[in-house]
């Protein structure tokens, strides 16, 4: 399954452990009318919905395809693809950069945790790779269950509000609550899986500045025909040279796989403040019976200039790519691209 397939939203999908968000397709209409149109599944939030063929049309243009700037629409799925409810933001303001959340659970699906994390993985998405800094939702005041759902979320109430039960949740609170470096080496585990159905081997990256996603790559060295295209000489490449910058100093890079000697040399020299990596150089050479390589470590900190380095993190999570992965020499696969 290709998790980040797009059906012409400006926004890519996200995938969690127990589930995962995408837009939905045209052909998907009729199960969010049924989400509406389900007493059980909206009574806390007030009514069922009931839209005419011309009005749903006109939502699906606005929140999905071609989509807007203001709003992100994503049906979520059980790892089974089965739909069991809705998220998305709306109304963001680019100005103060507050947006609206909705969440909405099929009541046969609830009490499974899902609703929680599918609001972890959108409030992900909107503060560190959207650049949204407030979310808001304006519960209405008999939905109790809504309410004590965000407040465990870590969501605070505005007490000032008395039309509704107001609860706002900050980028810089959800940074203090949620550990940003899963939430990045997830994204890297992605690209290494994306990396992979291309034909190249299994590597991701991806560059963060305070918070936020500044780059992302997957290894490219079989398309481009440059031994040298890995996923963490790639993002530094297509960042510095797209912002006119040859100093990284301050960020992070996430790389789904312990840096290799060349790639470790890069980071060196891009003076990157922070390295971390899911799976490490000794986990992958007894996974693809290579040899085993150097510590990135071990180039990394030789000099005056400390990298922070942090990993394995997430390494089940990571090891995950390669299995079933057959490594087989570059210079046999690359004659499939021409």
């Amino acid at each position: 399954m290709d998790y980040n397939s797009i059906v012409g939203q400006k926004h890519r999908s996200l995938k969690g452990k127990n589930i995962y968000l995408r837009p939905p397709g045209y052909d998907e209409l009729e199960y969010i009318q049924w989400l509406w149109m389900d007493e059980e599944t909206m009574k806390e939030v007030g009514r069922s919905i009931s839209l005419s063929d011309e009005q749903i049309e006109k939502w699906y243009r606005r929140m999905v395809s071609p989509g807007s700037e203001t709003d992100y629409y994503c049906l979520i799925f059980d790892l089974n693809d089965t739909p069991i409810g809705e998220i998305s933001f709306h109304r963001y303001n680019a100005k103060a950069k507050t947006g609206q959340l909705n969440i909405k659970i099929a009541a046969v699906h609830r009490g499974k945790g899902y609703a929680t994390e599918a609001i972890y993985l959108l409030l992900g998405y909107y503060f560190f790779e959207f650049g949204g800094q407030v979310m808001e939702d304006l519960i209405v005041l008999d939905n109790i269950a809504g309410q004590q759902l965000l407040l465990k979320f870590g969501f605070e109430h505005d007490s000032l509000v008395d039309d509704g039960f107001l609860v706002r949740m900050t980028k810089e609170k959800f940074r203090e609550l949620y550990n940003e470096d899963e939430y990045f080496m997830r994204l890297a585990i992605d690209l290494a899986y994306q990396s992979r159905q291309n034909g190249e081997d299994p590597f991701g990256a991806v560059l963060v500045y305070d918070g936020m996603l500044m780059c992302q790559s997957e290894d490219k060295s079989l398309r481009l025909s440059d031994p040298t295209a890995h996923a963490e000489i790639n993002v530094i490449r297509e960042y510095c040279q797209s912002n006119k910058k040859i100093s990284l100093e301050g960020f992070t890079l996430y790389s789904s796989t312990e840096p290799c000697v060349m790639c470790s040399g890069a980071i060196h020299w891009a003076r990157i403040s922070k390295v971390v990596f899911s799976v490490s150089q000794e986990m992958l050479w007894q996974s693809s019976g290579g040899h085993s390589k150097p510590k990135c470590n071990e180039i990394l900190n030789m000099g005056r200039k400390k990298v922070a380095i942090v990993g394995p993190l997430l390494p089940d999570e990571g090891l995950e790519v390669y299995r079933g992965y057959e490594f087989v020499p570059k210079i046999k696969r690359h004659k499939m691209f021409f």
